[in-house]
């Protein structure tokens, strides 16, 4: 090459060794994309496309320089210099009146003069290189994929994977040019290299006819799904601590169960179809399943569509729907653009995507719209989804609901004010946010859907200017914004001892749930309704106060009751000693729950039902007594989370154990009396019981009511009871046989023993 000319333009002339650059550099060491050189207002740039160190000018790295006459800029081994041809005065002082300037090859090393001779084509792309260093390299694959400058309207992208084979460092370089379109504003994706998807993993275990993949041996680092497949199974690749990248067909539209859990290593998600994948919803039983583990993404974050690393998503225009939690915690993503065709985005579509900064939808959308990277309902009513990468997020005004997990994952968020108007806020809206401090409601705010506030650990201050109206509210359960020992400011003053307005006539459920700032509650003779776990782990709450004349509730040494004394309603989470009055009938929903001080519980006979989760919590509960009147436990999670109860005595009133009624209990020892029917789902999980007796009323035992036990050694289960769930002794690591199976020792019932006892005499 040594005295060629190029003739530059506004365009420029590319350098590196790719077969498109107008200057091969056959040199390992350039860059595919290396530089460019072009005239900008009729002066010479260099700009750096792809270097990690840049471009070196006159023994210099830079990104960008603009160059004068007798430049040099160096490309691996070559040098170039920049000539001023025309434009410049020269010699006589003859000026040519039409400016050219031109790059001109002045030297190259010699080393690579020498190992070039006989050349007549450079590589289109490096071969291996055999180093000493590639030793002290990292075994795990190193992938980097990176904008690396607009060249003429086009974005140029390389995306480098490294990977060791052998002690021998491979390099393979995928480009990929972007370019907009004028009228509709959609990136147009073109690619130098045609993409080979890898064969299909040898190994698989498929269904018979070839459509589930029920499970992948351990062991396996990269797992190519074969084409063909529809379903993944439950707990196809769980636990799989080599999986670090899986290939997943377009074919493939259900993932199952768990499919996913534990893959900690996995780093990427390789797909062909982003249409096909925007179909996949991973929305299931909210109560009992856990999404995000069957969804790759959530481990792996990054997502790669033909080999190229996903960051500018353009979804398909023949995508109508976006499935819920298709892309969360695909933290490639920077920007998402929404074409006219998609009609429904699914909750938690693109959650916890952390360096997602802007949604951009077709102007011709009748459906949806974004409005300062915020993707709206097109009415601008609903707002769908906000953007995790941003550190703030401004709601525009006119909103009237904040959607199912808008916020989720947004957790570079650290303060939220909402405007005034709005009135709602959906499912899990802000779940994860862990960064969120602080947030101010408007009195508009009526409603707050189940979890809206899970996962905010940090969220401490919640102002609000209307406590009448903050009173009113609905909130579902987990909702509270308060629920973290947060503290509760009414127009800028701390509330410590809360005194509701006169007027009010109900207290929502939930709506101070969790207000670690409150030491006292006195309530109006107005109230009429108090709705369950209102103050509820409050853990500085002394006392309740109800006001003489209030003629549905009244207090009893600082618990709530109703007027008639038949429901025990609140119990202040600092009381140390509570005595449950006479008369008491229901202890209500919630009661209890998280009251840190209370050691022992003695439930008076009469007591007939207690609600759902009244003692959760009670972290220093050691001694309950439980009479033969209790005949229901309310739903779930009765005595959830009592760290210090070991011992407890069913007795045979209570025909069902609820579901979760001792789950993550101290247990070493129950008694269960005969009369108990059914062992509710999770009843006893994760206790520490070692031997259980069932009596022989039990007609069930459900799903997961001794799972992972893991001290439980020995069962007796009634000969007669068959009804057992295949999973209720999940994770019973002393009780399971080789294949899995638990040992039971089958007894005979009641009835059998007393017939035998009769024939023998």
């Amino acid at each position: 090459m040594k005295g060629r000319r190029w003739e530059l333009t506004p365009k420029g002339v590319k350098i590196g060794r790719a077969e498109s650059c107008e200057v091969l550099v056959a040199d390992v060491v350039a860059e595919l994309f290396h530089c460019i050189v072009k005239l900008v207002d009729g002066k010479p740039v260099v700009l750096n496309l792809a270097s990690d160190h840049g471009v070196v000018v006159n023994g210099s790295n830079v990104d960008e320089a603009q160059l004068k006459p007798n430049d040099e800029i160096s490309v691996g081994g070559e040098c170039f210099a920049i000539a001023a041809i025309g434009g410049e005065k020269r010699g006589g002082g003859a000026q040519i009146a039409a400016p050219v300037v031109a790059l001109v090859l002045a030297l190259a090393a010699v080393a690579f003069v020498l190992w070039r001779k006989g050349q007549t084509k450079p590589p289109a792309a490096p071969t291996p290189v055999a180093t000493n260093a590639v030793a002290q390299v990292a075994e795990a694959a190193v992938t980097t994929n990176r904008v690396v400058h607009v060249v003429t309207e086009e974005r140029v992208v390389t995306n480098r994977i490294v990977r060791i084979v052998d002690n021998v460092m491979v390099t393979n370089y995928v480009v990929e040019v972007r370019r907009v379109d004028e009228k509709t504003g959609a990136v147009i994706v073109e690619s130098d290299n045609a993409y080979v998807p890898p064969e299909p993993t040898d190994g698989l275990v498929l269904s018979e006819d070839g459509k589930t993949l029920e499970f992948v041996p351990q062991g396996i680092a990269h797992v190519v799904i074969p084409n063909g497949v529809t379903t993944i199974a439950d707990r196809a690749f769980a636990n799989h601590k080599a999986l670090e990248t899986v290939t997943i067909p377009p074919s493939v539209t259900k993932f199952g169960r768990d499919a996913f859990r534990g893959c900690d290593r996995l780093t990427g998600v390789f797909i062909t179809d982003l249409a096909a994948w925007c179909q996949i919803s991973f929305e299931f039983d909210n109560k009992h399943w856990n999404w995000e583990i069957s969804n790759p993404l959530w481990y792996a974050h990054n997502l790669y569509l033909n080999g190229l690393l996903v960051r500018d998503a353009v979804i398909p225009k023949e995508v109508s729907s976006i499935g819920n939690h298709a892309f969360r915690g695909c933290s490639s993503l920077t920007s998402v653009t929404i074409p006219k065709s998609v009609t429904h985005v699914g909750p938690g579509a693109f959650a916890s995507c952390g360096n997602l900064v802007r949604f951009v939808v077709a102007e011709d959308s009748r459906h949806y719209k974004s409005v300062n990277g915020l993707l709206l309902t097109k009415d601008g009513r609903t707002l769908v989804a906000v953007p995790g990468g941003n550190g703030e997020a401004k709601i525009p005004e006119g909103t009237f609901e904040i959607g199912d997990r808008a916020f989720a994952g947004c957790f570079k968020l650290t303060h939220l004010s909402i405007p005034d108007g709005v009135t709602s806020i959906g499912y899990k809206a802000f779940t994860d946010c862990s960064g969120l401090t602080s947030i101010a409601f408007p009195p508009s705010m009526a409603k707050i859907a189940h979890g809206a506030f899970s996962g905010c650990n940090g969220l401490v201050d919640v102002y609000i200017t209307d406590l009448a109206a903050w009173c009113r509210m609905a909130v579902d359960e987990n909702g509270s914004p308060l629920d973290h020992d947060g503290k509760l400011y009414h127009n800028g003053a701390l509330v410590v001892d809360m005194k509701i307005p006169d007027g009010v006539t109900r207290i929502g459920s939930h709506v101070f749930r969790g207000c670690s700032s409150l030491t006292s509650v006195t309530i109006p003779r107005t109230v009429e309704s108090i709705g369950g776990g209102s103050f509820a782990k409050c853990d500085n709450l002394v006392e309740i106060r109800v006001a003489n004349g209030n003629r549905h509730y009244k207090d009893d040494d600082g618990v709530l009751l109703t007027r008639d004394g038949r429901t025990l309603v609140a119990v202040p989470g600092r009381m140390e000693n509570v005595k449950i009055p006479n008369g008491v009938e229901v202890i209500g929903s919630l009661a209890f729950t998280r009251c840190k001080s209370i050691t022992r519980v003695k439930i008076p006979y009469g007591v007939s039902r207690i609600g759902y989760s009244a003692f959760s919590g009670c972290k220093e509960l050691a001694e309950v007594e439980i009479p033969n009147s209790v005949n229901s436990f309310t739903s779930v999670g009765t005595f959830w989370g009592c760290k210090s109860l070991t011992s407890v005595t069913i007795p045979g009133s209570l025909a069902n154990v609820a579901e979760s009624a001792f789950n993550d209990s101290g247990l070493t020892n129950v008694v269960i009396q005969q009369g108990v029917r059914n062992i509710g789902r999770n009843a006893f999980r994760h206790t520490r019981l070692s031997n259980v007796m069932i009596p022989d009323s039990v007609t069930n035992i459900a799903e997961g009511a001794f799972a992972y036990c893991k001290q439980l050694e020995s069962i007796a289960i009634p000969e007669r009871l068959t009804n057992i769930h295949e999973r209720a002794f999940e994770g019973c690591t002393r009780l399971l046989d080789a294949n899995g199976k638990p040992l039971l020792t089958r007894v005979p019932s009641t009835a059998e023993k007393t017939k035998s006892s009769r024939s023998a005499k």
